[in-house]
């Protein structure tokens, strides 16, 4: 074989393994750090179809690894586990729940899950979660909206 020949199909080689890659675009690399808060609910999917029936709907996640949330089998607020890897918050315990993470800057926070084999996707808000007496006493609500 010449040397001609062996440089061209080296050449072609490599041509043709570079356009096989990808256009190297990896999934972002997500801070941690700003997925640390309270979330609340600005829009929802449900099967494609823009929802209502999630407004109220909150995530609380912590440094120590628990998120609080309301989207539970009974509506009512739990504590889990998580793990945070990648674009993924895996919520640990029963019902364990994967989360698949679009979007996460300090204000805003997308995600995408199945629940009992339904498509959702989530576009939260940054908040400042309740005090204690908002959280535990709706009539002082309607008090402070008459003061």
């Amino acid at each position: 074989m010449s040397s001609k020949l062996i440089r061209f199909t080296f050449l072609a080689a490599t041509c043709w393994l570079a356009s096989c890659q990808t256009d190297g675009q990896k999934a972002p690399v997500l801070d941690q750090n700003h997925l640390l808060g309270r979330w609340e609910i600005a829009k929802a999917w449900r099967n494609g179809k823009q929802t209502e029936t999630m407004t109220g709907t909150y995530y609380e996640f912590t440094e120590a690894g628990s998120m609080k949330t309301n989207l539970t089998p009974t509506f009512m607020e739990q504590t889990y586990d998580y793990s945070f890897s990648g674009n993924n918050i895996k919520q640990k315990g029963d019902p364990p729940s994967i989360y698949t993470i679009d979007s996460l800057t300090p204000n805003f926070l997308a995600i995408n899950m199945v629940i009992n084999n339904v498509p959702f996707r989530l576009e939260l808000n940054k908040a400042v979660p309740p005090t204690d007496l908002e959280a535990n006493d709706t009539s002082s609500q309607g008090l402070l909206k008459e003061l």
